[in-house]
C-alpha cells in the first residue's frame, strides 16, 4: 500500500477507534458500511446497526484497544440502569 492510501486508511480507523473509546454512534454510523457484518471475539456475527446500537442503548465499558493490528480486543458490555 503506498504511503497515501496507507495514511488514509490509518486516519479512518483512528476516527473509528475513538467513536469506539467514546460511544460516538454518530461516527460509526457514518463511517461503517450498512452491509458490514461484525464478528464479536465468539465468533458470533451481528450487523452493523446492532452493533451500533449497543453504543446508543447500553452501559459499555471499553476494555482494550489494540491498536497494532487496529482490531478491536476487547469490550466489556453491561446492562445500562
Amino acid at each position: 500500500m503506498n504511503n497515501d492510501k496507507e495514511a488514509i486508511v490509518t486516519t479512518l480507523q483512528d476516527r473509528v477507534n475513538r467513536a469506539l473509546l467514546t460511544g460516538d454512534w454518530h461516527t460509526l454510523t457514518d463511517l461503517v458500511a450498512p452491509d458490514a457484518l461484525i464478528t464479536g471475539p465468539g465468533g458470533y456475527v451481528i450487523t452493523r446497526d446492532n452493533w451500533i446500537n449497543v453504543h446508543r442503548e447500553e452501559a459499555y465499558e471499553q476494555v482494550r484497544l489494540d491498536n497494532g493490528r487496529w482490531q478491536l480486543a476487547s469490550v466489556q458490555y453491561t446492562t445500562a440502569a
